[in-house]
């Protein structure tokens, strides 16, 4: 009888922890669940010029024509008086100690954030002119957070375009472009 009534006393505790666990997990989640609620629900902030142009795909270059650029007002310049020409078909390493502003450099170019000044054009078309979900769907980056995928080649080349992950002919043909279709 002691046995059965230390092992039932053993149960409830068990049975209470689990139920304060998962309550102090749902709070938590919550709160997490409200950051992401007003995380959607922030209104773009990134101004377009007009008129709206479609992003077509690239067919002669990419140039950062003076671009500098700061995160704020009071902030200094990560970048200043940038002019870069990057052709199409051409492969670019951006090398430098942290801080020099490489990843800011992507970040523009992907319009998560507009030049300070200067301008950074698209075959001669100012990337301001295009839906930013759009350019974003003409260009690949390899950021510094660097994660290795445990997944199939195959997956590994569907994750640039997830729309088409299926599509093993647009997988073999990206391959082929990139030079791994051996592989």
């Amino acid at each position: 009888d002691v046995a059965f009534y230390i092992e039932a006393v053993r149960n409830v505790q068990n049975q209470l922890g689990a139920l304060s666990w998962n309550l102090v997990s749902l709070s938590e989640r919550t709160l997490f669940f409200t950051q992401y609620q007003n995380l959607m629900g922030l209104s773009p902030t990134l101004k377009h010029l007009e008129p709206t142009h479609p992003v077509e795909p690239l067919r002669d270059r990419i140039e950062f024509k003076n671009v500098s650029f700061r995160y704020s007002e009071e902030a200094d310049y990560v970048l200043q008086g940038i002019n870069l020409t990057i052709r199409k078909d051409e492969s670019l390493a951006l090398v430098g100690l942290n801080g020099a502003g490489k990843t800011t450099l992507v970040k523009l170019l992907a319009r998560f954030y507009d030049p300070t000044e200067g301008e950074i054009l698209w075959d001669g078309i100012d990337i301001r002119h295009f839906e930013p979900e759009d350019l974003r769907k003409r260009i690949g980056a390899v950021l510094q957070d660097f994660m290795k995928y445990d997944l199939s080649a195959r997956e590994n080349i569907g994750l640039g375009d997830i729309q088409y992950i299926e599509d093993m002919p647009r997988i073999q043909q990206v391959a082929k472009e990139v030079g791994v279709d051996d592989f």
